[in-house]
């Protein structure tokens, strides 16, 4: 009975310690996705660093969007006010490390058309949260 009884914690204690470490780099990228699908602001400032970087690659220029969860919430906010059926899905992704690279497809509504766009963006997590982003020019298709 004492070796059932110890197993038990043991179980319990290792089972505690996964609970508190961070969230695999994909499954942060997806939990981002899925929260900006359902325009949930309130879940996407618990996967983003305080500083994080949100950029753009345009020809050879990075051009920097946001440096700040704040920042970069606040354009969200004024986006989703914009286009309330924006989404976007993963179509394919690979991780490296810390970082999550992926293709994505943008999907919102104008002149009571939906649009798509596919993009290249890598997400480099740490302890669970996005710190950067890296957004590469999209292709739109009709």
């Amino acid at each position: 009975m004492l070796r059932i009884v110890c197993l038990l914690c043991i179980v319990l204690i290792h089972g505690a310690a996964v609970a508190d470490e961070p969230a695999a780099p994909t499954v942060v990228v997806q939990s981002f996705v899925r929260a900006y699908n359902d325009h949930d602001l309130d879940s996407m400032v618990k996967l983003l660093a305080e500083d994080v970087a949100w950029q753009s690659i345009q020809g050879d220029k990075v051009v920097t969007k946001a440096t700040t969860r704040a920042e970069l919430l606040n354009q969200l906010a004024v986006y989703f006010n914009d286009h309330p059926n924006a989404r976007s899905v993963l179509e394919q992704s690979f991780v490296s490390g810390s970082y999550v690279s992926v293709r994505e497809r943008a999907f919102w509504k104008q002149d009571g058309k939906t649009l798509s766009a596919t993009a290249v963006a890598v997400y480099e997590t740490a302890n669970g949260r996005i710190t950067r982003a890296w957004y590469y020019p999209a292709a739109a298709r009709p």
